[in-house]
């Protein structure tokens, strides 16, 4: 009998306790929301870094397998230049990374996603092997060229006229 009394007689929540459940729960959602946000920021973060680093990488190899042993290397401001047998030009038209040889061959090779500056510079001081330069905004890259004899007046341009 007591035991049905007491079981009967429960009056429910108050409003202050209410009012704290309430609380606790906005605290906990909060924290859990912050958390939550700074995860997908710092993963589209890290997302693009990745991406604009594999972009780079990429260009870098292709120069690389396309110029290292070239006879000759120039350094050119116009991407439509004229070219002689064996001729190829390479470099920036925007954010598109183009390549163009003498038999007819134009492409796209690869389009940024992120606009980055890019400029080429030659580097052929006599202590230090012939090597090309590739400033892709803040950060230089170097390829040892073979084989190399360079005709540019130039030193810093936008594309690469080379001889396979």
């Amino acid at each position: 009998m007591i035991l049905l009394k007491k079981i009967n007689d429960k009056d429910g929540f108050s409003l202050v306790e209410i009012i704290i459940i309430i609380a606790l729960g906005g605290i906990i959602l909060t924290a859990v929301f912050s958390s939550f946000s700074s995860g997908i920021r710092n993963f589209y973060f890290t997302e693009e870094k990745s991406a604009t680093q594999r972009e780079i990488r990429f260009l870098t190899s292709y120069i690389a397998e396309n110029i290292r042993n070239s006879t000759r290397i120039e350094l050119v401001s116009d991407y439509n230049e004229a070219l002689d047998s064996g001729e190829a030009i390479i470099g920036f038209d925007g954010a598109e990374f183009k390549y163009r040889d003498n038999s007819g061959t134009d492409r796209t090779v690869i389009e940024f996603t992120k606009t980055q500056t890019v400029s080429f510079e030659l580097n052929t001081e006599n202590n230090s092997p012939d090597s090309l330069i590739i400033n892709i905004g803040d950060v230089p890259r170097e390829i040892i060229l073979n084989n190399f004899s360079s005709t540019s007046a130039n030193d810093t341009d936008q594309y690469i006229k080379f001889k396979k």
